[in-house]
């Protein structure tokens, strides 16, 4: 399967009367396909979708907590089911990395598939506070966003301590057997520079109070 790269397009969400329009970001690939997009679960849990194949619907919410309930048109389903029938089936194999990385190699492919701003930067400094602002905006542009950040300054979280007070409703948790015996992993094994990075932002989540050593 020959990967193209990815895109990310804005996709609206709507039954006819209510509608709800996010961000998705979708891996173009050159493969004999019946269907023009596939979405994925972690698209489908970050916008809290619920689907259901047998009624050939799913429901999320929209931004005022109203329901958008989508129909699938069974005509163009059994068509592109037909189709996907008709087309020569393979055994497609993608790979995203190497295999086998390890130590050095894995980090510096993580550190080139880091996000990296799309055109070149300015920083501007409110109170001490530091933002980053794209040169590509007009004096005047940047002058708005530095004023609406200068008026929200308070609602903005700088660091991990602005952010102290966390609804324990909001948490993740791991949904476990308590009947399972549970089993420590293996400790991992960094070098001196990345030991550092993380006894720093451990110290950082525990003066917050985020974490708690048990």
């Amino acid at each position: 399967m020959e990967v193209r790269g990815h895109i990310e397009l804005r996709m609206t969400f709507t039954d006819g009367t209510t509608s709800r329009t996010v961000s998705i970001k979708y891996l173009v690939v050159n493969a004999p396909s019946a269907y023009n997009i596939l979405l994925g679960r972690p698209t489908l849990n970050r916008i809290r979708v619920v689907a259901s194949t047998r009624h050939m619907k799913m429901k999320l919410s929209s931004l005022e907590g109203t329901v958008i309930t989508i129909k699938s048109d069974q005509t163009e389903a059994k068509k592109c089911y037909e189709n996907s029938l008709k087309s020569k089936r393979g055994v497609f194999a993608l790979t995203t990395q190497p295999p086998k990385e390890e130590g050095v190699i894995r980090a510096k492919i993580a550190r080139e598939r880091r996000s990296k701003p799309a055109e070149d930067v300015l920083e501007r400094e409110i109170s001490r506070k530091m933002f980053k602002l794209g040169k590509s905006l007009g004096q005047k542009t940047q002058d708005q966003i530095t004023k609406v950040i200068a008026r929200h300054l308070d609602a903005l979280a700088w660091s991990a301590s602005d952010m102290p007070d966390i609804d324990l409703d909001l948490c993740h948790r791991l949904t476990m057997d308590p009947q399972v015996r549970p089993v420590r992993q293996r400790r991992r094994k960094f070098n001196e520079d990345r030991r550092q990075v993380v006894r720093k932002e451990t110290k950082k989540l525990l003066k917050a109070g985020h974490i708690r050593e048990i």
